[in-house]
């Protein structure tokens, strides 16, 4: 499951474990966890990528500093409920790998796909007050919609 995690000086850890997939490390090897993990991280890349179906606004004015291709005058957020999709590219760059725990003297190791982006919480959880956002769940959801290319990779190394 997807668990979101908020550090203090600001670094936000977005982690998932499933015991299904941790199982088979153990048998197969490190190797094969770090495969899973960078596939993961690449599906979670892909789909910030894509188009959004959202609201389509013009990306010039006090934020156009931030639009990853300049020279674009109008972007496609996501809608409620949808993945989102990167305007800077700030958040598909920040998205990182990591071995927590090899495992040694267990059956289970432990990789982490996480990111320091600030906001990434609120996209994936929403925010209510003042500026209320719906939310925009994607760690968990791309976890799920790739578990069999997962278990695939750490069982056999293949994609």
């Amino acid at each position: 499951m997807a668990r979101v995690t908020r550090f203090t000086g600001g670094k936000t850890k977005v982690s998932v474990h499933d015991n299904r997939v941790n199982r088979q490390v153990h048998a197969h090897g490190i190797r094969n966890l770090e495969a899973v993990l960078e596939e993961y991280r690449s599906d979670l890349v892909r789909t910030l990528n894509r188009t959004g179906t959202g609201r389509t606004y013009t990306t010039e004015g006090p934020f156009g500093h931030m639009v990853k291709d300049a020279g674009k005058s109008q972007h496609t957020a996501s809608a409620p409920g949808e993945s989102p999709v990167t305007l800077s590219g700030n958040l598909a760059d920040s998205i990182e790998t990591q071995i927590i725990d090899r495992g040694y003297g267990s059956e289970q190791a432990f990789g982490m796909v996480f990111t320091n982006v600030h906001y990434a919480p609120i996209l994936e959880q929403g925010r209510g007050g003042q500026f209320p956002m719906a939310p925009r769940p994607m760690w968990q959801r791309v976890f799920m919609e790739n578990m069999t290319k997962y278990e695939r990779i750490v069982t056999s190394g293949g994609g």
